[in-house]
């Protein structure tokens, strides 16, 4: 009798010290984590998991499912509605406000070695798409405009020509011989019959001859626009444009984005995106890549993969240490993760009080 109660004792004592050890070893581990020591700990652990990550096989690494679900979720038009929407908006929203008062020119923005590449591409043969040209140049836009400037050089050519009003015309050649204008009465009165009879059958056939000399005259601006965009002068041109642009203060070239042109530019953009995210061609396309992807380097490291396109792996683990220890430490002050501790932690213990019966 006295056994038993000895052992139901010793019972009871173990369960008190496992609940006791348990109690104590979640606090241990909340404090631990949460104390400053641990950012050298953390550093180790993020520096080792990526390495081993990039050590790792490709097929080890990925879940295609899982993978083909994030990105899916990533593009889904909630993530970019609530998540990629706002703040591109107000990303941009603020650069421009910056740059309407920045004084500085583009070219502060450019360096070297980039305005080298852009002379080099605008050198480049066929840089603007002939059909681009023809089209932009046949619009009736074009055509009223080229209408208005050829109209302007007739009319003006007409005033050094006509015969009735030029100077070298009749009228002024008569009253260059009879200066005091003896016995030009009548005669100057049929002249100007003739004159307004002249210049009433005149306009109808002028407006006919610029309807169908102004389609000709931009077909033939296109044909020299097209025929020449590679010669010399052209390239000459486009480098200076460029270089002009370059010292244009950055001021002055986001004037015209005021609120209203900002709005429809933010709006135009991610309609476009939310479209073409959500096209079944591109989740094709989408599945297929990751399809593709993965099936060609599943039995090669991450590190190897990764190395087939030219990348290779460099992480600042101070950086990325320090950047994560901040919100680490709000996350582990959630109930949540208090849970989660006392869980993982306590599991142990609770298996133990388990095998006491």
């Amino acid at each position: 009798m006295s056994g038993q109660v000895t052992d139901a004792s010793s019972i009871e004592a173990r369960r008190a010290l496992l609940a006791d050890m348990r109690a104590r070893h979640g606090a241990f581990v909340r404090a631990k984590l949460a104390d400053a020591s641990s950012k050298a700990l953390l550093r180790s652990n993020v520096e080792g998991a990526l390495e081993r990550c990039l050590s790792a096989k490709v097929g080890e690494v990925v879940d295609k499912e899982a993978v083909l679900r994030a990105v899916e979720s990533a593009v889904s038009e909630e993530t970019l509605r609530k998540m990629v929407r706002p703040v591109a908006k107000t990303s941009a929203l603020l650069e421009v406000a910056r740059l309407r008062e920045d004084a500085s020119p583009l070219g502060a923005y450019v360096p070297e070695a980039a305005r080298a590449d852009v002379r080099a591409l605008l050198e480049r043969p066929k840089l603007i798409p002939e059909k681009l040209v023809r089209q932009v140049l046949s619009h009736e836009a074009f055509e009223g405009v080229m209408r208005e400037v050829l109209e302007g050089a007739l009319r003006d050519f007409q005033e050094k020509v006509n015969p009735f009003t030029s100077e070298w015309g009749l009228p002024a050649l008569l009253k260059k011989f009879s200066p005091m204008g003896f016995g030009l009465g009548g005669l100057a009165k049929s002249f100007e019959s003739v004159q307004k009879e002249f210049e009433k059958r005149l306009e109808p056939e002028l407006n006919r001859f610029l309807q169908g000399a102004s389609k000709r005259a931009l077909a033939m601006t296109a044909d020299f626009i097209v025929e020449r965009s590679d010669k010399p002068a052209f390239v000459s041109l486009r480098k200076e444009l460029f270089a002009w642009l370059l010292e244009q203060p950055m001021r002055e070239l986001v004037e015209s984005a005021d609120d209203e042109a900002m709005r429809l530019s933010e709006s135009i953009s991610f309609e476009v995106t939310r479209h073409l995210v959500s096209m079944e061609a591109s989740r094709k396309r989408r599945r297929a890549t990751i399809e593709m992807a993965l099936t060609a380097h599943k039995d090669q490291t991450v590190r190897e993969a990764l190395a087939a396109y030219g990348v290779t792996p460099h992480f600042d683990v101070d950086a990325l240490a320090e950047a994560l220890w901040q919100p680490i430490q709000i996350a582990l002050e959630s109930p949540a993760a208090q849970r989660f501790i006392d869980e993982l932690v306590g599991g142990f213990y609770d298996d133990e009080l388990a095998r006491l019966g």
